[in-house]
Parts: structure tokens; C-alpha cells; sequence
């Protein structure tokens, strides 16, 4: 009686055989298991066992090794033939293969002996992908930036920003999560910093630390609800240590916010009035006494402005909600604002229509403009500069610096008055901000 296609009898045990065509036995070489005259010649035959005597069921059990076997040989002429493989055909043709052989834990073994053939392979981004998509046993990165987005309530350009940043420089350089060695992340932050690859031009550290956090918040997200991956990004030591040259040391001082000195400021001012932009003169004048962000001013409702004080309820920050005492130089200013705004804002009349409904928007734009007209430099000097003018007022009048950090909406960090302390007196505030004052010292 002739056996059926494929299936051999051996000692009632069906077994699966099928011939390796001749143009390809090169490829599937006799393992150290073999019998020693065996080893490293080529096979002619795959030969497996079904591990059964019942005809039916070695029928059904015979496909999937077909299937795996017909895969090796069309792959293997592919790279003889100096093709690249085709990803989307492979990857159909692996999760046919992983279906039928019940898509367990045996089945993604088999994937991924097939996949990688040789450990090398394993640092291919294209077979990774191709695993991950056929077997679902690895996280993609890029599937949750825009729920973890959402969850973090960013706002509207920082979000967009991060979102964009990790679609398109994080999650297309590491396209899973169970696949990024720490080597690898470093070799890429290094990147950002070189101004390599994916990267035309050098970013600075400040920048750079900014992209690590967005990925070590994604990481964090994923790995509490998604993944197992261990997260990778979390060491501070993933960031390469600084040199402390001259160069370095310059580009950390620019990073940071530098205060306008008190003629600056007052420069400034009168910019803005000579330049007919009374709006942009007022929202001066509030950031110089008050410290607040361009971003606070703009979205201050006029429910909020008391008859002796200003009241920051949604700063970026906890210590950053507080009351701010209205100080004298600018009470007339604040009650014409008042007064006259017909939109119930403090500062009435800037549009929100943008991507961010941003009020801000429009007043940054002009304040850029108008602080480059007078040669203050882009890094250096910015609207939030006033806050660093604010401190400076308060140190050279002698105001305690918990105090002034109350005030402007910092942290204070001591245990005693940071944790336990809570807000200063009323009447210590208000002492603190009348002694600030912007003489025109040349």
C-alpha cells in the first residue's frame, strides 16, 4: 500500500518527510546531533516525527511542518538569489505558520528559530518587527505615545511635541520595547548630541535630557500596564557624564534664564511704548512686579485679580499656585486693565486661535521681536527672564529667599519650610514686594 503524501511509517510512528530541493541544501547543514558521519554535510530530507500512529491525525499535525519547511526553502532561495525578502509576505506567511500551530508559546519558538536562524540576526530591526508583529509577544513602542499623551494631560504644543519626537526619532529607531539594550540607547542619545544619523544637527543636553524624560515617562507608562520589559532608561548614567571645558560651561549658562537688569527692563518698556504697543507695554510691566509666567498673565481672568493681589490657581506647577501681592507701581495700570478689558481678561483683546488655543502665543512672538530689535540674545534672554528679575530685585532689597520663592511660585526645599511651613503671612508678602524696585541704575 502506498504511504500518504509526505508521511512515512516508522515503527507505528507516522513521520513528516519531505526532499530539500538540490539548489538549496547548502543552506541546511547536519547539526552536532547527528550521527558523526553526518555532521556538517548537507541534508536532503527534513524528516520530523508527528509524534502519533493515527493516520487522521498525523494529516493535521503534518501541515504546519510542511508549511515551516516550504517557508526555510523559499527563503533561502530569496538570499541566493541576492533578494531582499519581502517583510509584509514573510510576516503573512509566519503568522499562517503561527495559527496553525496554535499560536502558543511552541509556536513562537518555531517563528523565531525561523526568523533567526543565526544569533547575529537577532540585532535586525526588520526581523524583530517581523516577530513582533507575527507572534504579539513583544510591546511596540510607537502604539501607546498617544494614550500616554493623554493620560499626562500635557499641554496642547508639549504634547504634540513629545508625540511627535517618539514616533518619529524613538519608536522607529527601537520598534519594541523587549529588543532595546542599554548600549543601544546610549549610542542613540549620543547621536542626538553628535548630531548623527536621523539627527542633522547637535542638540544640547538640555534638549537631549528632555527627549530621555519623554521616553522614561512612556517606558514607565507601558511597563505598568503593557509590557515586561525592564526599563532601561531610568539610570541618570544613561546620559553620558559632561566635560567641564570652557565650551561646556558656556553652553550650560546660556540654557538658563538670565535676568534683564533693571535699566533692561525699563528699556524694554519704553521699546514697546515707542513702538505703539501699549498691550505688550502693560503685559511688561505685570511680568516685572509679579513674576509671573507670559503664560499665567495672558490666561489671568479678571475673577481672579483682587483689589490688592493677583491669584495664580493653574500654574505648571503646585508651588507655582499662589497670590501675589499688587504692587504699587503698578496699581493704576492694573485697574485701567481692568476697567477697560471687554472679554474678562486681564489682558483683553489677544487671540487663542491657534493649535493650542494659546493666548500667550501671539504676545511671545511680539516680545521675541521686540527684545531682538534691542540685541538681547535668543537663549539668554526670554519673557520668563522677569521672573529671574523679580528674584534679583528681592535679593538686593534684602527679602528672604523663602519668602521671594513663595512669591514667584518656586519650591522652597528645605524639610522646615518647604514641607512643614506652607505659605508665608499675607502681610510678609506684601512687605516683601514693596521693597522691590527697578531704579534706573546705569
Amino acid at each position: 500500500m502506498k504511504n500518504p503524501k509526505y508521511l512515512k511509517p516508522v515503527h507505528n510512528t507516522w513521520f513528516v518527510e519531505k526532499y530539500i530541493p538540490q539548489d538549496v541544501r547548502h543552506h541546511f547543514i547536519h547539526d552536532e546531533s547527528s550521527p558523526v558521519r553526518l555532521r556538517g554535510t548537507q541534508r536532503r530530507k527534513f524528516y520530523k516525527t508527528t509524534g502519533t500512529g493515527d493516520l487522521a491525525l498525523a494529516e493535521i499535525r503534518k501541515k504546519p511542518i510542511l508549511a515551516k519547511w516550504e517557508l526555510q526553502i523559499k527563503i533561502a532561495r530569496q538570499r541566493d538569489g541576492g533578494e531582499i525578502v519581502d517583510p509584509e509576505e514573510e510576516q503573512k506567511q509566519l503568522r499562517v505558520l503561527f495559527n496553525s500551530m496554535g499560536g502558543n508559546e511552541a509556536a513562537a519558538t518555531t517563528v523565531g528559530e525561523l526568523i533567526f536562524p543565526k544569533p547575529e540576526l537577532l540585532e535586525d530591526p526588520d526581523r524583530v518587527d517581523i516577530y513582533g508583529q507575527v507572534t504579539g509577544r513583544m510591546t511596540p513602542t510607537a502604539k501607546y505615545v498617544e494614550e500616554w499623551v493623554e493620560q499626562h494631560q500635557y499641554v496642547g504644543s508639549v504634547g504634540r511635541a513629545s508625540a511627535r519626537f517618539l514616533k518619529e526619532k524613538f519608536c522607529k529607531r527601537f520598534p519594541y520595547f523587549e529588543s532595546i539594550e542599554r548600549g543601544q540607547l546610549k549610542i542613540w542619545i549620543d547621536d542626538q548630541l553628535q548630531g548623527r544619523n536621523e539627527f542633522a544637527t547637535k542638540l544640547n543636553r538640555r534638549t537631549v535630557s528632555k527627549h530621555v524624560g519623554w521616553v522614561d515617562k512612556l517606558w514607565s507608562y507601558c511597563e505598568d500596564k503593557y509590557t515586561n520589559a525592564p526599563n532601561l532608561s531610568v539610570p541618570k548614567s544613561i546620559m553620558p557624564v559632561p566635560r567641564m571645558t570652557k565650551a561646556a560651561q558656556s553652553a550650560s549658562t546660556n540654557a538658563t534664564y538670565t535676568p534683564f537688569a533693571p535699566l533692561e527692563c525699563h528699556n524694554l518698556l519704553n521699546a514697546a511704548i515707542d513702538g505703539d504697543d501699549l498691550t505688550l507695554a502693560d503685559t511688561i510691566r505685570v511680568g516685572m512686579y509679579t513674576g509671573m509666567r507670559l503664560g499665567e498673565i495672558c490666561k489671568m481672568t479678571l475673577d481672579r485679580v483682587g483689589s490688592d493681589r493677583f491669584i495664580v490657581s493653574d500654574a505648571k506647577t503646585d508651588s507655582g499656585n499662589r497670590e501675589i501681592p499688587i504692587h504699587k507701581e503698578i496699581q493704576q495700570v492694573v485697574e485701567r486693565l481692568k476697567q477697560t478689558s471687554n472679554d474678562g481678561y486681564l489682558i483683553s483683546g489677544l487671540s487663542s486661535n491657534n493649535a493650542d488655543g494659546n493666548r500667550a502665543k501671539g504676545m511671545s512672538h511680539k516680545f521675541s521681536r521686540l527684545k531682538s530689535g534691542l540685541g538681547f540674545t535668543k537663549k539668554r534672554h526670554a519673557f520668563h527672564s522677569f521672573r529671574a528679575s523679580l528674584a534679583n530685585r528681592f535679593e538686593n532689597a534684602g527679602v528672604p529667599e523663602n519668602f521671594a520663592a513663595r512669591i514667584i511660585g518656586h519650591a522652597v526645599v528645605t524639610m522646615t519650610y518647604g514641607i512643614y511651613s506652607g505659605q508665608i503671612d499675607w502681610s510678609k508678602a506684601v512687605e516683601a514686594m514693596s521693597k522691590v524696585s527697578y531704579e534706573k541704575v546705569l
